[in-house]
């Protein structure tokens, strides 16, 4: 199955592209997307909020939890802490999580910038079966690092 993850920040793209940041993660109070639906194997396109979509990654291995605590959400991020890469203000915002999913990545890169119409507002994409992706466009990267600044020509 293939994947759309949508990224807020830059810096957290360059991080996966870098080899910084091994794990993508998914906290949230619901049970919500990519949460039972991304395994082995599949592939994850990594896509900036407002932009295109930069790099892409396989799966190596998804663990998921469900009920946790607040206690429980800051010991997974002890234990896999620098895989995650992320912030304590990040923790601190998902400590009320009930659910998570955690996506070991691999075989991670850099891919030409493409962009991709997304509906609606999700973080997540789970692209149907069968899906025809759109070839590499060509894009116009403004001088400022604001991703933003990436225009589809």
């Amino acid at each position: 199955m293939e994947h759309i993850a949508i990224l807020s920040h830059r810096s957290v793209l360059e991080k996966i592209l870098s080899g910084k940041k091994t794990i993508e993660s998914r906290f949230s109070r619901l049970k919500s997307l990519p949460f039972g639906q991304v395994g082995e194997c599949d592939v994850i396109y990594f896509k900036l909020s407002g932009g295109p979509i930069m790099g892409k990654a396989q799966v190596a291995k998804v663990e998921e939890y469900e009920n946790l605590t607040p206690g429980l959400v800051s010991g997974l991020a002890k234990r896999y802490q620098s895989e995650l890469a992320i912030s304590e203000d990040f923790l601190v915002r998902k400590l009320e999580s009930r659910f998570a999913t955690l996506i070991f990545l691999k075989q991670v890169e850099q891919c030409e910038p493409w962009g991709y119409k997304q509906e609606g507002r999700a973080g997540w994409i789970v692209l149907p079966p069968g899906t025809e992706l759109p070839q590499a466009q060509q894009v116009e990267i403004a001088k400022m690092e604001d991703f933003r600044a990436i225009r589809l020509k």
